[in-house]
Order: structure tokens, then C-alpha cells, then sequence
């Protein structure tokens, strides 16, 4: 009975080992691949990490070649920024039409979304996506 128990421990022991050692391997791979390059400052770890996702996932399911994957890469990286331009943007014209107190409700109803979405993303993070 005493050496199952060790032998069941040994297993779970040597399970966790390798999972751990999958865990980091992946992170470093991902890292270190043509995905890994900065993206915009203060947002880099978590926008950073989503784009990596999905470089790795085109790279895997469409065989991408380095040049693909650098290319690809770019293309998502500048699709970003316009959107953000275009939010900005989009942003200040809305600024420019409404009246002191509309304004203020305005700028009322940006922080209450922000505010939901960090709320959101911390709930994802603790169910460990």
C-alpha cells in the first residue's frame, strides 16, 4: 500500500515536471520567434501576448514561412495602430459637437468602459486564459 502511494506520487510529481517544462518552452519559443517584436508602449505585455497567439496559430495552421510570419506580423502590428487612430480620432470629432454637460456624460461613459473592460480582462485572467 505505502509504495503505490509513492508511486502515485512519483507520477503526479513527474506530471507536473513536465508540464511546467512544456509551459515554459512554449513562452520562450514564442518569445524568441519573429511574433515576439514589441508592439505599442504600456500595452506591450498584453497586447503583445495576443498578438504572439495569433502569429503562432497562423503560423501553425497555414505553414508559414519566416518571411510570411515577419509579414504577416507587420501587417497586423500597423492594423492596430490605424484602428487606434481611427478611435482617437473618431473620439475628438464627438468632443467637438456636444454641448459642456453632454460632454461631461460623455466622458462619464468612457471611464465606466474602461473600467469594465479592466474588469473583464481581470476575470479572464483568473480563470487562467
Amino acid at each position: 500500500m505505502k509504495n503505490k502511494l509513492i508511486g502515485i506520487g512519483l507520477a503526479v510529481a513527474l506530471f507536473i515536471t513536465g508540464a511546467v517544462v512544456g509551459a515554459v518552452i512554449d513562452r520562450s519559443w514564442v518569445r524568441k520567434g519573429p511574433a515576439a517584436e514589441k508592439t505599442t508602449p504600456g500595452k506591450a505585455g498584453r497586447v503583445g501576448k495576443r498578438h504572439a497567439r495569433m502569429i503562432k496559430r497562423f503560423r501553425k495552421r497555414l505553414n508559414l514561412t519566416d518571411e510570411q510570419t515577419a509579414a504577416v506580423s507587420k501587417i497586423l502590428t500597423e492594423s492596430r495602430q490605424r484602428m487606434r487612430g481611427d478611435r482617437k480620432k473618431a473620439r475628438e470629432d464627438i468632443r467637438k459637437l456636444l454641448n459642456p454637460e453632454q460632454l461631461k456624460k460623455y466622458e462619464r461613459m468612457l471611464e465606466r468602459r474602461q473600467k469594465r473592460r479592466r474588469n473583464r480582462r481581470g476575470r479572464r485572467g483568473r480563470r487562467g486564459r
